[in-house]
């Protein structure tokens, strides 16, 4: 089990001669949650380890978090393959899964299955505004009742009324509640999709941009890149916000140096051409600059502060904004 970073780790980092010595034949169930899972990284796991048997059909994407302990969807073990959803970009933006017609184009976005929701479960997307119960294809916050639902926070009984607690609007006082787990996703055809953080939703002229769309444009656009953090921070001339790109870059001080024209370039053209949005500013570091959970997760939200203070690790003279 780890999340999709830990797939793009394994992918990336082990050589040839190390996955010559590994025997995956007789894995039969490798799960990928915790965070959006990216159809790109599913194929770079699957083609690095096929020559050492590795099958894919071995891989679950999934949703869960500990609040509903670990597991709430998953593929269903049947299917052979993973199911990639290709949507209409601007859409998806403005909160709608629609179907593009054409697969794989400029304006459309694979959006990842985490399968069907597991037995004894019962899942609602719901506008976090409204509290409405939103219809399939319609993105909201996804809310989870089960008996694998935890019952609070220990300690802290106001943040567990909020979260485990929640009603649908018109629901009777009395009624089931649900938990609300702060992602976003929606429904199609019984199976559940989900497209981020609540919280790192990144709205840009009535857009909502999801931080690891942009993420995953940034990585590909230089291959010097290994981890990104994309948020919002209000702009100092207008009256809107704006993109601002955190990344690390892999190797020392004097090679970014060298790099760095080149670097800022392509990452500004890849996201502006990808998303319609040109980055406000680029901050590169070194390996740690942005920070992550023990378990291999972007902590966007302390990124962005830690931006803001002007604590984030620099290059000796190389680390920069653009």
């Amino acid at each position: 089990v780890g999340p999709n970073f830990a797939f793009d780790l394994c992918a990336q980092s082990l050589t040839d001669e190390e996955v010559a010595t590994l025997d995956l034949s007789r894995l039969r169930q490798v799960f990928c949650g915790s965070e959006p899972v990216s159809g790109n990284t599913m194929e770079r796991f699957e083609e690095r380890f096929a020559p050492v048997g590795f099958d894919a059909g071995s891989l679950i994407p999934c949703f869960g978090l500990a609040e509903a302990t670990l597991f709430v969807s998953g593929k269903p073990e049947a299917d052979d393959s993973i199911r990639t959803e290709w949507l209409d970009k601007d859409a998806l933006e403005h909160g709608h899964a629609r179907r593009a017609a054409d697969t794989g184009s400029a304006d459309t976005v694979g959006v990842v299955s985490c399968g069907v929701i597991a037995k004894g479960h019962e899942v609602l997307v719901v506008d976090p505004h409204t509290l409405a119960p939103l219809a399939q294809g319609e993105i909201g916050e996804i809310w989870v009742h089960g008996a694998n639902v935890a019952a609070a926070y220990l300690g802290r009984p106001e943040l567990s009324a909020s979260t485990f607690k929640a009603r649908p609007a018109g629901a009777p006082e009395d009624g089931r509640t649900y938990l609300r787990t702060g992602d976003l996703g929606f429904f199609l055809d019984g199976e559940l999709f989900v497209t981020g953080r609540l919280k790192d939703l990144i709205v840009i002229s009535g857009r909502n941009l999801h931080p690891q769309d942009i993420e995953h444009s940034v990585l590909r656009a230089h291959e010097d890149l290994r981890r990104i953090a994309a948020f919002a921070v209000r702009s100092e001339e207008r009256d809107e916000e704006e993109v601002v790109l955190v990344a690390e870059f892999r190797g020392t001080a004097q090679e970014f140096a060298h790099r760095e024209k080149d670097l800022l370039e392509r990452v500004t053209a890849a996201v502006t051409e990808d998303h319609g949005v040109r980055p406000a500013r680029v901050y590169v570091g070194p390996p740690g600059t942005v920070l992550m959970t023990t378990s291999g997760k972007v902590r966007r939200r302390d990124t962005r502060t830690a931006y803001l203070e002007g604590t984030l690790k620099a290059f000796p003279a190389a680390a920069g904004v653009s």
